[in-house]
């Protein structure tokens, strides 16, 4: 019978292991800025999160570093679990971010959505992610990557809605 009284020891925290999303983001960190020319560098913005069901972690290249446009670049990584599949979505968006906020345009879309069946199992075994999983994610944030990193201004054509006006303006963390 274990000793309960006053003088009981109390047992040994297991030692933490890193979370699988902690390693996803290290590893991405190092797919959008490890080899990477500084002008096309990205930067975490937001770690993942639960969000409606998906976890979600978010890239950025802050407009200031854009010395033409100044457009804001987004990457979103989208991981929903469903039904034991793993749903990978990456989304871009690239905006300006004006002193009006009502005047702000955007432009935001879909760059990939693939499943991954056997990636539930291999997280629940190993607390980790499949070669193939990080292929998959590697090779959807690259082409996000070139895809919003070649959007101008003329593309941004999409105005947000004026009850946005109020909608505080960007901030790099730091």
């Amino acid at each position: 019978m274990p000793d309960v009284g006053a003088n009981a020891v109390a047992p040994e925290p297991e030692p933490k292991r890193e979370s699988v999303w902690t390693s996803i983001e290290e590893r991405m960190n190092g797919v959008l800025n490890k080899d990477v020319p500084e002008e096309k560098r990205f930067y975490l913005f937001a770690s993942f999160a639960e969000k409606h069901g998906s976890w979600e972690a978010v890239y950025h290249r802050p407009g200031e570093l854009d010395t033409k446009d100044k457009i804001w670049r987004f990457i979103f990584l989208d991981l929903t679990d469903d039904r034991g599949t793993w749903v990978v979505e990456v989304w871009i968006l690239a905006e300006k971010d004006p002193e009006k906020r009502n005047q702000a345009e955007y432009y935001r879309r879909s760059v990939h959505e693939s499943k991954a069946p056997d990636q539930a199992k291999f997280f629940d075994e190993h607390q980790d992610i499949s070669r193939e999983f990080e292929k998959t994610i590697t090779v959807a944030l690259k082409e996000a990557a070139d895809l919003v990193l070649k959007l101008g201004p003329g593309d941004l054509t999409t105005k947000y809605s004026r009850l946005l006006s109020e909608r505080p303006l960007h901030q790099s963390a730091g």
